[in-house]
């Protein structure tokens, strides 16, 4: 049997469902989280906190959070951090790790198992209605492997069942997730996890800019082509993902790793650029500093 449960486990939905009503505040979100839950200290870490759900601790609750700098300094002099507000949350209850072909000596194999993922997916969606009622959103993604998704709305934010391919190294699962801000509907052209995942890169206390909008990572490979033979440009070799754009246009914000700028927002120009001043660049410290600049009157 390569599709997996915990074992004598059933997601406390009624519980989950009610973290959707609970503010971004880390102390009040953990709060709710240990009226079903127990905080497991030797699992957790600042910025992600797991909760044992059964007394085995083999279904956790784990919640990701955006740390803050801090006003204080420690001992060393250095930048503290503190949890800001809750990301998103995730319980991940059955998993498929045979899930590829590759696994499989024939189709006929394979589609025994799919077939038993998506069987495992409809009991529990059967159960969240029996507990919850009818979801808002119902559907699968347009791409194989077409992974099922259920979303229910509460007051702070959504309530998601879904088939993913959230960690490969586990291979497909299915999981609640709990997003606790309204961030619009999902782009129904990527899956549905690629579009959790590409909405949690922007922090939750930013506002996009008017014209602004989340974008996919992949246009940094045009960045790439475009910097080819510009040796002197200032994001020559700096790793950078893009997350942002400006609606239609040519203007990406990308998030920079080893630099001492956290932000870059580049205007494309489609063209191989051997002047350092293109692509035309601008840099930012933080997300706030990029956010109130994109919205400042032009003539500021």
């Amino acid at each position: 049997m390569n599709v997996e449960h915990v074992p004598n486990f059933k997601p406390p939905v009624k519980e989950l469902f009610e973290l959707t009503d609970a503010v971004l505040s880390p102390d009040e979100f953990r709060s709710a989280c240990e009226k079903f839950g127990e905080f497991d200290a030797d699992c957790s870490d600042d910025d992600l906190w797991n909760f044992n759900l059964d007394e085995d601790g083999d279904s956790r609750l784990a919640v990701s959070l955006h740390m803050k700098s801090s006003d204080t300094k420690s001992e060393t002099g250095k930048t503290q951090f503190k949890p800001d507000t809750v990301i998103c949350a995730i319980l991940p209850f059955c998993w498929w790790e045979t899930y590829s072909r590759k696994h499989h000596r024939d189709d006929k194999s394979l589609r025994k198992e799919q077939l038993e993922y998506n069987k495992a997916f409809d009991k529990e969606l059967q159960h969240a209605i029996k507990e919850i009622g009818q979801p808002a959103i119902q559907g699968a993604d347009k791409k194989a492997p077409f992974h099922k998704h259920a979303i229910w709305r509460g007051k702070e934010g959504l309530f998601i069942l879904q088939q993913s391919a959230n960690d490969l190294e586990f291979g497909y699962d299915i999981n609640y997730w709990i997003q606790p801000r309204i961030t619009g509907e999902a782009d129904k052209n990527i899956p549905i996890i690629d579009w959790l995942h590409m909405i949690n890169r922007i922090p939750p206390f930013v506002k996009m800019p008017t014209g602004w909008e989340v974008c996919a990572a992949g246009f940094e490979n045009e960045l790439t082509r475009e910097l080819s033979l510009n040796f002197l440009h200032p994001l020559k070799n700096v790793e950078a993902v893009s997350v942002a754009r400006a609606g239609h246009a040519d203007d990406f914000l990308f998030e920079l790793t080893g630099h001492k700028s956290k932000l870059a927002q580049v205007h494309l120009t489609w063209n191989k650029e051997w002047r350092p001043a293109w692509p035309e660049t601008s840099f930012y410290a933080s997300w706030q500093e990029w956010a109130d600049s994109v919205e400042k009157p032009f003539d500021e």
